[in-house]
């Protein structure tokens, strides 16, 4: 199991091995960290929109105390969805 440890060859093979991957690894960091950032916002702001328009489409659709309530915490969940795009 610990071959690699004992033998000197297998040794520098090893660690020639994960200095290559590291330095692969290193140079695509700037690309997976923008692909990663891409796919959340491409995700997040088709869900944010349907989100919005949900609640504007509640909004303003209850009547008396108890819906002047639920309009009431609808527009602070959209004040706090707008907050979050900025």
């Amino acid at each position: 199991m610990f071959d690699w440890y004992v033998n000197w060859k297998k040794r520098e093979q090893r660690k020639a091995i994960i200095e290559v991957v590291g330095r692969i690894l290193a140079s695509q960091v700037p690309t997976i960290e923008e692909s990663t950032k891409k796919a959340v916002k491409d995700q997040v702001v088709p869900t944010k929109k349907l989100v919005i328009d949900i609640l504007n489409s509640l909004a303003g659709s209850f009547s008396g105390a108890t819906g002047r309530e639920a309009d009431k915490t609808i527009r602070e969940k959209m004040g706090t969805l707008v907050k979050f795009e900025e």
